[in-house]
């Protein structure tokens, strides 16, 4: 489903952004009292750059550049940021200051034409984009991942865990149960702390080196292990070792600036984890695994289980190897950083990788890029999500259950084997600001804790710490569910016909505009997302019924219109298949396909395609094969230079059948075996030749077709 962001008007995007600016202000308070602390947050739910965020701060530039007509040039871009994030730095100035400084960008690259949201040729807008061909060339843009060097293990110092009776040494202080390394080294540990923490924190340069053989530490205040102050850390998991972490239900801190350490495994400096034996992690809080530097996962079994996200990192978070079991009631895999250049990322290259999320599986600020390994997803959000880039070039790639499969800006599917089943879009590549259309609810801002919501004043996150209620002063003009002008007022039958008020008590998608509900059953769209009167103008006001003609012809025809710039949907390489109850492959922008073999399994539903590109998808190369019962389906360019055929079947195939693709020299082309009910048939292969007739022919029916030229209800029955 695509919003237009030419469709917000100057006027309203102005009274969106002055309603904004007095939580532009209060963040302001927050963002120096996290100096002030030395902290790069004030609570888990308060974090400077999750503040922003839930006040809807990182909307506002959207907000503007929507109100122009996308005019403005992408200014993030330029700095490998996805989003304009350093006009919430400015929230630290007077409001007014801050006004000015987002108007200023408003008039960036409009000087002529006005606000007028003249839509952009789409081949111009891809062309200003840098689409990576591959994993590492996107990689190249971004912080390298931190390296460190073996110890000698010559110089290996013991360390026996034993309560309060852990012995004492030069490098490591004890205080009850509480187990301080002081130095850089080469530490072997072993043993139990009942309720206690084992420390790293030292001011001397250095790795810290810790061999983890069967230690189990649990902590009722706080955390369980905390690298607070070292150059780098490394946790080695002993060949044939079990070792278990866990943190408090609720955390304990001495007053009430201090918000850190905030995870069961908390590290303040550049983490590794490498080794041949097991890690049990319980965030009972929140997060399980958290790092604010980098965090690079070489090996090692990880059998991780959160409140909220299984494994965070800001800097990065790379996954080299291992095997990793991660269930959380938030995001499995994360990187946060949306302030530095470079960072914010999430590389998968190897391991064997299996999610249980309640939210997104795979979120990254910046890029997600998968290169290798074995990914198996569950998601209640999106699979694997970013705001910039989103590549994956190797490996096998498995979402079996999603709302969205892949979202980005800029989504390249350079080989590995993907299989992605979604209730809503298959893949979509678009901007954060049309995701924010689409799913906007006033005054619904998501916070950052699974537990509590901003619109529950006073209430506490699991870490102690207050929730702030930072909503609209002014609630925007046309509302979600809301009829457009000149639509039809009915509900087709069989939709709902209200959107549910409130929010979502359940953490939602932490890109800015929220996400869908976590709590909805697997194949049902949210209510905000919903139809709920606005159906295309030439859409039918009914369902069909059982058994009669369902074609419809072919969605879209007009290509390009409101294509946004900046966002790119390319397909060069491997093997794809899409089974999605909205659209199947979906691109705001532009879409080109090269190479690779595609099969989209699309919709039943109305109001979607098994193909939906705003511009066009340029195909010329590869196989495709797309097929929906919803007669919304956009096919490939006229123009392609690899030829196409579609055919629009009058009545409904079943799930299970054959469609033969021949030649009219009688001359087998392929044949495609319907996953599901369909009416529509695409197919793209380099055996397709122009000025070539062709039959798809079912069981029951057969439609007579030409190379790139769409059809619609000229099939022909036969027994």
């Amino acid at each position: 489903m695509k919003v237009s962001a030419q469709s917000v008007s100057f006027r309203d995007g102005l009274r969106r952004l002055v309603a904004r600016v007095t939580r532009v202000t209060r963040a302001s308070h927050v963002a120096r009292a996290a100096s002030d602390a030395g902290s790069a947050r004030v609570t888990r739910v308060t974090d400077v750059t999750r503040v922003p965020r839930a006040a809807g701060l990182a909307r506002v530039t959207r907000v503007v550049r929507a109100a122009r007509g996308a005019c403005v040039t992408r200014v993030a871009r330029a700095a490998r940021v996805s989003r304009v994030t350093r006009v919430a730095r400015a929230a630290r100035r007077p409001g007014a200051a801050m006004l000015s400084v987002v108007l200023g960008l408003s008039l960036v690259g409009c000087a002529s034409g006005g606000f007028q949201g003249t839509p952009q040729d789409p081949a111009s807008s891809s062309a200003s984009v840098k689409v990576p061909a591959s994993v590492q060339e996107a990689l190249a843009e971004d912080l390298s991942a931190h390296t460190v060097t073996a110890p000698d293990s010559s110089e290996t110092v013991e360390l026996k865990l034993d309560g309060d009776k852990t012995a004492a040494s030069d490098v490591v202080q004890v205080d009850g149960q509480i187990v301080t390394i002081t130095k850089p080294g080469s530490y072997h540990v072993s043993g139990t702390l009942t309720d206690g923490q084992l420390v790293v924190d030292s001011k001397a340069e250095g790795v810290a080196w810790l061999e983890l053989d069967g230690i189990d530490i649990a902590n009722s205040t706080g955390s369980a292990l905390v690298v607070k102050n070292v150059e780098s850390a490394v946790l080695t998991l002993a060949s044939g070792s079990t070792n278990t972490l866990s943190d408090a239900t609720t955390y304990v801190f001495p007053d009430e600036k201090t918000t850190e350490p905030d995870a069961a495994l908390f590290s303040s400096s550049d983490l590794t984890i490498t080794g041949a034996g097991t890690l049990k992690v319980t965030g009972n809080a929140g997060d399980a695994i958290g790092a604010k530097d980098g965090l690079v996962i070489e090996g090692g079994t990880l059998d991780v289980t959160a409140a909220d996200d299984a494994i965070r990192a800001r800097d990065y978070l790379v996954v080299n190897g291992g095997a990793l079991n991660l269930t959380a009631k938030g995001d499995g895999l994360k990187a946060t950083n949306d302030e530095d250049a470079g960072a914010g990322y999430v590389y998968i290259s190897g391991g064997e990788i299996k999610v249980d999320a309640k939210t997104d599986c795979v979120q990254a600020v910046s890029d997600a890029l998968v290169g290798g390994g074995a990914l198996n997803l569950m998601c209640g959000d999106d699979g694997v999500t970013s705001d910039a880039r989103l590549v994956v070039d190797a490996g096998t790639l498995t979402i079996g259950q999603s709302y969205e499969g892949l979202e980005s800006e800029i989504i390249v599917v350079a080989g590995g084997t993907l299989n992605i089943t979604s209730s809503d879009d298959g893949i979509n590549a678009s901007s954060s600001q049309s995701s924010t259309a689409e799913q906007e609810q006033p005054g619904a801002y998501p916070s950052a804790s699974g537990d509590v919501t901003p619109t529950q004043p006073g209430a506490t996150s699991a870490a102690g710490g207050e929730v702030s209620s930072a909503q609209p002063d002014v609630v925007p003009t046309g509302q979600p569910g809301e009829v457009p002008a000149g639509q039809p007022s009915a509900v087709p039958t069989g939709q709902p016909t209200a959107v549910p008020t409130g929010v979502p008590t359940e953490r939602t998608h932490s890109r800015p505009g929220g996400g869908r509900p976590t709590d909805l059953p697997v194949g049902e769209r949210p209510a905000d997302e919903r139809p709920t009167g606005a159906w295309p103008t030439d859409a039918p006001t009914a369902m069909p019924d059982e058994g009669a003609g369902r074609g419809g012809g072919f969605g879209g025809g007009a290509g390009g219109e409101g294509a946004e710039e900046g966002v790119a949907l390319v397909i060069s390489g491997g093997d794809l298949t899409v089974n999605a109850e909205g659209d199947g492959i979906d691109s705001n922008g532009t879409g080109t396909m090269t190479g690779g073999k595609v099969v989209v399994n699309g919709p039943v539903s109305m109001g979607n395609g098994s193909i939906d590109v705003a511009g066009t998808l340029d195909i010329s190369g590869g196989e495709l094969t797309a097929s929906d019962l919803s007669g919304m389906a956009e096919p490939p360019s006229e123009s392609a230079s690899q030829q196409w055929i579609a055919a629009q079947f009058e009545t409904a195939l079943p799930a299970g059948s054959e469609v033969v693709v021949t030649a009219a020299d009688g001359t087998g082309l392929t044949t495609i075996k319907l996953a599901k009910e369909a009416t529509t048939v695409i197919y793209s292969g380099k055996e397709v030749k122009s000025g070539t007739t062709y039959t798809m022919k079912s069981d029951t029916q057969s439609v007579s077709v030409t190379p790139n030229q769409p059809l619609t209800g000229s099939a022909t029955r036969h027994r």
